[in-house]
């Protein structure tokens, strides 16, 4: 039997329950996702990255003409990571490299507090990233010597027409002027200087294989969970026997031949629970769909248990269905002397809302019947027309593919009691 998860519960075991039931969609989809992880992460070029370090120092200019403020570190790293450096370090690199190229593989970082400045370079080979992150680094030396310089070169200006105003034999002085502006051609020199070189990195930096492969692996569960859930509950065909199961709230019974004899005790087991000992008097059971299709593997399964356990049973068939009067209430009345356990009403034919009611007023149980092609909103459809009845009269009986065979059927055909064809009726109660 497949059991329900009822329609009112939500969590971990009714989401399970819908992914495992779609297990073929689950699995499909976590394969793909994977394979496609995998072909990203075999085809994606490899990238290197290499990261060299740079101290930073203020300009200083001479103790006339200085310039002291503190180095303002948020700067200089937009300064190393910029265009014009990148051009300048452009100049060094063998083969040339595009500024733009170089600017968008630089990312600079100051660590807190410092005054120091990681510059990383990220490449298509291990060589050209060390190359490329010294070559940076250089470049960025060569623009804060030029920057000093062009800091200073109003003091130098200043100079030099103090030099030119200086008789030349006050030569104490011109030797003072001349040292002040030989240190301030030099100011840039100590502005910057290279701390740490990067070095030929031994592996990639880009995400490897293993990552792509988790990658996609966990990807691809999730996406296949969610796959298989929003497909099972947009599925508009009732497919799984537990499905079935949640829509009428109650364990579907699984007929897979036109004989199920185990699938058959079930059946009578339900039957019992709701109608008593089968020796206390007839149970009557109808035999509903919710669409008309062939019920011929149920009273074949329970005709073949009769059989076995020695059960009278009866069997109304739709063409002496046809001749009751159902706009009237009715009962089964047993023709004769006989005393059947059991009686099957085959009511897969009857499609009136109204006259489905009426049989189910008659009977103890009704045996509703699906297959894996039936639609899910005329399952829910006779589902509702009992739920202001008895709901505990229905049984849902599933039928795999192996027992959808259809024998022919029409109104000459006769009923069936116990291990031999019988006339049966299915009279009006006189009421």
């Amino acid at each position: 039997m497949a059991d329900p998860t009822p329609d009112w519960t939500i969590g971990v075991g009714r989401l399970g329950a819908r992914i495992l039931r779609r297990r073929l969609t689950f699995a499909s989809v976590s394969v793909l996702v994977l394979l496609a992880a995998a072909a990203a992460g075999l085809a994606a070029p490899h990238q290197y990255s290499a990261t060299a370090s740079v101290t930073v120092s203020p300009i200083r200019l001479s103790a006339t003409y200085s310039n002291n403020n503190d180095i303002n570190i948020s700067t200089e790293r937009a300064v190393i990571a910029s265009r014009q450096v990148a051009a300048i370090a452009a100049k060094q690199l063998h083969p040339a490299v595009d500024p733009s190229t170089l600017t968008a593989a630089t990312v600079a970082a100051a660590p807190s507090g410092s005054t120091v400045l990681q510059v990383t370079v990220t490449a298509p080979t291990a060589t050209s990233a060390a190359a490329w992150a010294n070559a940076v680094a250089d470049a960025y030396l060569t623009f804060r010597a030029q920057s000093a310089l062009v800091a200073a070169q109003a003091s130098i200006d200043a100079l030099d027409q103090r030099i030119a105003s200086v008789d030349p034999k006050n030569t104490s002085t011109l030797s003072d002027l001349k040292a002040q502006r030989t240190a301030l051609l030099h100011v840039g020199d100590g502005t910057a200087r290279i701390i740490g070189r990067a070095s030929v990195p031994s592996s990639p930096s880009s995400i490897g294989l293993s990552s792509y492969l988790v990658g996609g692996l966990l990807g691809g569960l999730l996406l296949g969970a969610l796959v298989a859930i929003g497909w099972d509950v947009a599925d508009r065909r009732i497919r799984f026997a537990s499905r079935f199961s949640d829509l009428l709230r109650s364990p579907a019974v699984v007929i897979r031949s036109g004989d199920d004899i185990e699938a058959a005790r079930w059946i009578l087991r339900a039957v019992r629970r709701r109608s008593g000992a089968l020796t206390d008097g007839p149970a009557v059971v109808a035999l509903m769909t919710p669409v008309e299709l062939p019920v011929d593997a149920v009273i074949d399964s329970v005709t073949a248990l009769s059989r076995l356990a020695g059960l009278e049973l009866a069997v109304v068939d739709d063409g002496e269905l046809a001749g009751a009067d159902l706009e009237n209430e009715w009962s089964y009345r047993p023709v004769g002397d006989d005393r059947p356990a059991l009686v099957l009403v085959d009511a897969s034919r009857v499609v009136s809302p109204a006259q489905r009611l009426v049989i189910a007023d008659a009977v103890d149980s009704v045996l509703v019947i699906a297959t894996p092609r039936s639609r899910v909103a005329d399952a829910a459809a006779l589902r509702d027309l009992f739920a202001g009845d008895d709901p505990e009269k229905l049984v849902p009986v599933f039928l795999e593919a192996g027992a959808l065979v259809h024998r022919p059927r029409g109104g000459g055909a006769t009923s069936r009691h116990g291990a031999a064809a019988g006339d049966r009726q299915l009279m009006p109660s006189g009421r």
